[in-house]
């Protein structure tokens, strides 16, 4: 049998002992979930794997005579490892970074500043964020120019006008990201990111915030009243929160993800009643959640 091994290529079955035990070990350090568990270099593979071989070297004759073939087989499963690990390797780079938030600066057009709405004490700057995370609406001020919403993509460093959002006031983008709606001229109003004609929807004087959930209904607030909802197609206005004396400027309203639920803001009436509620489309009952006196961002726990 010795003869015929120093000879002929050994079946299959035959080589597979051949290789070291401690093999299971670089593999197994190869595919640990713990990025820290694997191996932190490709230094660090080849070194151990030359241990492998000069630490397991064989002591008969016939042994020898297939070492060639075994180091190149041991060299080939090495080049196996270094791409497992280099693939591993880009897969927790990739999670790392998209992981990291991204930060970056959003200046006004030249000559304008952000403008704040002309209802509220504290000129507070208008910005809304797009779901889809990809570009962000304000609305600027400039000297002997109306209030104008612009867009800015998140990928480029120069934003653009929406030609037809003069007067705008708090902007807010549709689920889809395809449309931004807004306050201007006593109008509920919507226009299509893309570009093009602005549509009215409704009659809104002085506004206090509006919100579009998943099932196309804008909510929205006025100045002491009720938070009313409306198709985003235009239509019948309804309201959808009740007031009283204790309770009568409901304000800043945000659908919750399910797009049934939403907060809104109390601020008229009794202040130990001002703070933060849950409405729900339908009417039902307004759950009290946390005394403030100011408006509430929903963010997603994930």
């Amino acid at each position: 049998m010795a003869a015929i091994l120093e000879r002929d290529p050994a079946p299959i079955s035959s080589v597979q002992p051949m290789f070291p035990r401690a093999m299971d070990r670089v593999v197994k350090t190869c595919l640990e979930k713990d990025p820290e568990e694997r191996w932190q270099s490709v230094r660090d593979l080849r070194t151990n794997l030359r241990w492998i071989e000069e630490g397991e070297a064989p002591a008969t004759s016939s042994q020898v005579e297939l070492n060639p073939w075994r180091e190149r087989a041991v060299w080939m499963l090495a080049c196996v490892l270094l791409s497992g690990l280099a693939f591993f390797a880009a897969v927790h780079n990739h999670a790392s970074s998209a992981s990291e938030p991204e930060r970056f600066s959003v200046y006004p057009p030249e000559k304008a500043v952000f403008s704040g709405p002309p209802n509220i004490t504290v000129p507070v700057p208008q910005f809304a964020l797009s779901p889809d995370g990809r570009a962000i609406v304000f609305v600027t001020n400039s000297s002997g120019a109306d209030p104008l919403i612009w867009l800015r993509s998140i990928d480029q460093v120069a934003p653009r006008p929406l030609p037809g959002t003069e007067h705008a006031q708090f902007p807010f983008c549709s689920p889809d990201s395809r449309w931004v709606g807004f306050f201007a001229e006593g109008k509920l109003k919507k226009i299509p990111v893309a570009g093009g004609p602005v549509q009215v929807l409704a009659d809104v004087a002085d506004p206090f915030g509006g919100s579009w959930g998943t099932d196309d209904s804008i909510i929205f607030a006025k100045l002491s009243s009720a938070i009313f909802r409306v198709s985003s197609g235009g239509g019948t206005v309804t309201a959808v929160t009740k007031v009283d004396t204790i309770m009568n400027a409901h304000r800043w309203p945000q659908f919750l993800p399910d797009g049934r639920h939403f907060l809104f803001h109390v601020q008229g009436g009794e202040p130990e009643h001002h703070g933060i509620y849950v409405g729900s489309l339908d009417g039902g009952t307004q759950k009290f959640i946390v005394r403030t006196e100011s408006s509430a961002v929903y963010a997603s726990p994930s």
